[in-house]
Parts: C-alpha cells; structure tokens; sequence
C-alpha cells in the first residue's frame, strides 16, 4: 500500500511534507481531472494519505534509541519468551506492576515521539520560488481576467476583441491548477452568463472548452446554466429570423417598430394573432432573453390585445366580404322587386350592420368575459349558483319546451334563453380551459340523444324540442368540466344516493317512452318523457368519465354491441309501426348505457368485482 503511494506521487517515502506537496503539484499538470478523473481521485488519495503519514512520522521509521541497532539487535534480550510470560498465570509468581497511565512517562518512553527534521535552506528555498511562481503566474491571470471583464462592461464593445481576451485566459499557464480551472469556469459562465450582445460570439468557445456538451454523469452543470439557455435562446432567433419560419411573422410583429401598414397587414393576416399569443407565452416562460431584442411598444400593444380581444383577421374578411355577397344574391332573387341601387344599397348596410352586431355580441359577451373569468383569482369562491346555476335553468327549459307546442315563433323565443345560457356556461367553465382533454371528440357523444331526437322528429313540438335539446347539448358539452368537478367533490355516500335516483329516473323515463301510446300517428305524448330522457343521458356523460377502466370498458362494449339485444326486444314487442319501434330501441339502447353508468356508481362493488385480477395473473 506504502509503495503505490509513493509510487503514484513520482517520489520515494518521506516525512517532508513539503517535498509531498511539490510532488503533488508536478504530478497534477500530468494528471488533470477532466480527462482522468479516476487518476486524479488515486493521487487525491495519495497524497492525503502520505501527507497524514508524514506528519506522525510514519513514512520514514526513526532510530527510538542507541541501545538498539537493525545490525546486532537481540530480540532474545528485549522481548521474554513465551514460557517466561506464562510464569504470570502462576500464582507463586507475582505478575508485573501495572504502570500508571497518568504518570509522566519516562526518558525511554520520550525517545518514541522524535519529531521529523525541519526543511533544510534548499528546501525553502524551492519553496520560495515555487510560491513567488504561483503569485507571478495568479497575478498574470488576474490581469486578463479583468481586461475580459473591461471589454464585457461596454455595450458597444468589439467582440473580436473580447474572443481574443477569453481565449488568452484559456492559454493561462495558471488554468494548469485545478483551483484555477474551477474557479475560472465559475467566474466566465456567471460572467458571460449576464453579459450584453459583445458576448454571443463568446458562448460556443466557451462552451466547447470546458465540455458543458458532454453531460458527465455525477458532474454539475448547474453553473452553466445561464450560458447554455443563452446558446439555446440564439438558435431560436435564427430560426425565428427566416422567412420561411412558422412564426417568422409573429416574431416581426413584436421586434420591428409599427407603422400604419404594418398594423393594418397584421389585422388583416389570418391566423396571425395566435402564433403572436403563443410567442408571447414562449417569451414569459422559456425564452426570456429574447425580450430584449422585442420592440417595447409593439410588445406592450400584444399584451393589451391578449388582456382585451378584438375582432380577429376572419371577422374582419367577413364583414369585408359576407355583405357584398349576400346583397348580390338578394339582387340576382329580386327579393325587393327590378334590381335597384338604392336597394342593394340598404341590403348591404342591413348585412354589414347585422353581421357587425352578432360580432360585437360575441367578442364582448363571450370573448372577453371569458377572459376575466379566467384571469381572476376568486373564481373558486364564487357562490355555486354563479358556477352551476346554468344546469338545473336547462333542464326546466329543456322540460318546458317538451310541454308547450312549438313552432318558428316560440323556437326564436326559447334560444333567447338559451344564447345566453350556453354563454354563461361556456364563461364560468373558462378556467378549466387547460384542464379539458377530449372535448372536440366528445362531443360526438353528446350528440348522440340529440340525432335520436332529430330522425324522430313528428311534427311542429318535435321540431321545437330538437332546437331547445340542441341548447342544452352545448350547454352540457362546455359545462362537463364543472359538473365533474362537482360531482368529486360530493361525499361518497351522496355519491350513491344521487346516482340511485339517477338510476331510477332514467327507468322511469324509458318506460314512459316505450309505453305511451301514439294515437292516430301523434307523436306528441311523447315529448316530455323524451325531454326527461335526454337529461339522464347527458348527466351521465361527466359521471363516466371520471370512473375506472372498467366501467368504462364495460359502458363502451354496451355501446357497441348493446343495440343488438335492444332491437331483438323491441321486434317481438307489440309495434306496428316500424318507426316506433326503432325510436323505442335506439332509446333503450342509450338509456341502457346511462343506466350503467349510474349503477355503477351507486354499487361500487361492482367496480372491485370486475376490477379484479384474474385468476391466472393471481397465480403469477
């Protein structure tokens, strides 16, 4: 062990400490710890460990007395043999006295703590020309270092020069000692890290230099951080200052300062207020250090039209040209008579005007609501009448509509009501907007009670409830997120209860469908109980896509194969009319999908019976 020791410092064994740390040091520009780290942990280890040695004396044995010489020593003298120390265990013998470990110890005990020898005059004298070295060659790269420092400070500086005075610190004699090259790392990345634009040039020299692209395992980087989101920041802006970049525009929207043309192409430009919206949040969160190079006022005119909206680039082509085609269409029908400028004249303010009113209806009574709802940070405290009031208003109206007979009138009258119900839903459900996965696809689903409705639709009351089912649909599709949330946060018990009565309206309704009469082909007795019907379909749709796996696999083979038994019941029932049957079938096809959702829920057994693991993945 002794011998690789001395072996890996370059010397032989000694008990100056000094000449260990010279060697160590001569060793070290051998040895460097980013190209052999496993060497540079070996001669750490050994000179610690010649050091301690040197230090007690150890490295070299020491003469403890002149009566004792390696030539003629006679151990047979010093130390008794082994029958003389078993005469201790005799009792005619009386053992050794025990010496006092408090006492002074003795003149031959002294001898043992002979201390190693001071360094001689040539040994400080290497000593004094290795440190007057180590302070020349500190002070040399102390003097770069702040000429590199000078040059960064200048916003206008030149970058070549200051290439030039990084890569001199890199050529430092004083960069051969691990101390140096550590702190120097430290210093240039928290250095240039923060610097201005003379910097950019420095970034990939430095980063090459010390390997920051490597990603050693066991290695900390966290230093570099700053230079390496740097390096990443400038490669997005080449990116962003090609043409034929994606979001080459909306970085030109935000960097160059706005002129009138400018302001009305970007108006004018589809699609161009989203990628804008989508930089912007790129800017906030991951590219930060390109917000100095955005134009301010151009920056702080997007950030108002994300807080505030306005009419985006198709609204504004619509009213550009939507007018002009509907004012020749009504010309070309001679909906006013001969063709006439005066008339085709006021059928395009009539469009324009309307079409601008539906516009500002939506962008200030949708838009930008939604965005304060959003935005606001009391949306949870708000009564639950604000934030759920709109599902018990659409069932009354959806139940209502079934009993009133409909026509045109009474249909523009119920979506009165239900414009600013889906308004409102689609307001107060603005906050789970992140949250809301699957909705396009969804809805799909959600459209299916209301396609039931519409192939079955007899007469003007039947026309009039598929209108108002539509309502309601839209509202329950935007509302789903508040229901589930709602639905979780009830207790398990009011879980089952509510799901029970679930369970049972949505029998009583089916068979209050399957067993009202039609007399003389009027189809209108069975309106309200349809009506009641839709409302347990679409209730169900929040509760099952929160439950497990297996009931939802159990709801979707039902969907799949559960028509066929339905149509099989129905064709032996007593139906003589086809339609009726099939309007009996499909609803208790839906019906019965609805309904195991809400036995499911209300028997959770259920759930642990077929969540189960089977018997073979038991045994495994």
């Amino acid at each position: 062990m002794r011998g690789s020791i001395w072996a890996t410092l370059g010397i032989d064994p000694t008990n100056d400490v000094n000449e260990i740390r010279r060697a160590y040091a001569r060793r070290l520009k051998i040895v460097h710890p980013e190209d052999d780290p496993e060497g540079f942990q070996n001669l750490r280890a050994a000179f610690d460990q010649a050091t301690n040695m040197a230090r007690n004396g150890w490295a070299v044995p020491q003469p403890h007395s002149d009566e004792f010489d390696d030539e003629d020593e006679d151990y047979d003298d010093v130390w008794p043999d082994i029958e003389a120390s078993r005469r201790w265990d005799r009792p005619d013998v009386a053992p050794p006295p025990v010496e006092d470990p408090t006492a002074r110890p003795s003149s031959a005990t002294r001898d043992w703590n002979i201390g190693a020898p001071g360094p001689t005059a040539e040994d400080a004298a290497d000593i004094r020309a290795e440190l007057d070295r180590e302070r020349e060659l500190a002070q040399s790269h102390k003097a770069l270092c702040d000429r590199l420092t000078h040059l960064l400070a200048h916003p206008d500086g030149d970058p070549h020069s200051a290439l030039s005075a990084m890569l001199a610190i890199f050529r430092s004699p004083a960069m051969d000692s691990l101390q140096t090259h550590v702190q120097t790392e430290h210093w240039l990345a928290w250095v240039i890290g923060g610097a201005g634009p003379v910097a950019d040039d420095l970034v990939e020299p430095l980063i090459q230099f010390f390997g920051w692209d490597n990603r050693r395992i066991g290695v900390d980087l966290s230093h570099a951080a700053m230079v390496l989101q740097r390096r990443e920041t400038a490669a997005v802006l080449r990116h962003l200052e090609q043409r034929n970049a994606p979001d080459h525009a909306a970085w030109q929207a935000l960097s160059k300062p706005a002129t009138f043309q400018s302001r009305l192409r970007e108006r004018f430009t589809l699609g161009l207020e989203t990628k804008v919206s989508a930089l912007l949040d790129r800017l906030d969160y991951e590219l930060a250090g390109l917000l100095p190079k955005t134009d301010p006022k151009a920056l702080e005119r997007w950030r108002r039209r994300q807080r505030a909206p306005v009419f985006p680039a198709i609204f504004l082509w619509a009213l550009l040209t939507l007018p002009l085609f509907l004012t020749g269409l009504g010309m070309s029908a001679e909906l006013f008579g001969p063709p006439d400028i005066i008339d085709a004249l006021a059928l395009w303010v009539l469009a324009l005007s309307t079409l601008t009113g539906l516009g500002a209806i939506w962008l200030y009574g949708l838009v930008r609501p939604r965005r304060r709802w959003r935005d606001d940070g009391r949306v949870w405290s708000r009564p639950a009448w604000v934030r759920l009031g709109w599902a018990p208003v659409a069932a009354l109206v959806l139940l209502v509509s079934s009993v009133i007979p409909g026509d045109l009138p009474w249909v523009a009258a119920w979506w009165l009501i239900l414009g600013p119900l889906v308004a409102w839903t689609s307001i107060t459900n603005a906050h789970f907007e992140e949250s809301r996965t699957g909705l396009r696809t969804g809805f799909f689903m959600a459209m299916l009670p209301l396609g039931w409705l519409v192939v079955h639709a007899h007469g003007a009351a039947w026309v009039s409830l598929c209108w108002v089912a539509t309502g309601v649909t839209l509202v329950a599709h935007h509302g789903r997120p508040a229901l589930e949330d709602a639905w979780l946060n009830l207790s398990h018990g009011r879980r089952q209860v509510t799901a029970s009565l679930l369970a049972l309206g949505t029998v009583g309704a089916m068979v209050a469908v399957a067993t009202v009469p039609v007399p003389d082909n009027d189809w209108s007795f069975r309106t309200i109980a349809s009506a009641a019907l839709i409302l347990m379909i679409l209730a169900a749709r929040p509760i099952r896509l929160i439950q497990s796996l297996a009931a939802q696999t159990v709801w979707f083979n039902w969907m799949r194969f559960g028509w066929l038994p339905c149509a099989v019941a129905v064709w032996f029932a007593p139906y003589t009319v086809m339609a009726s049957a099939t309007f009996v079938a499909v609803g208790a096809w839906l019906a019965g999908g609805a309904l195991l959702t809400f036995v499911w829920e209300a028997a959770p057994r259920l759930d642990q019976l077929l969540s189960r693991p089977k018997r073979k993945d038991r045994r495994r």
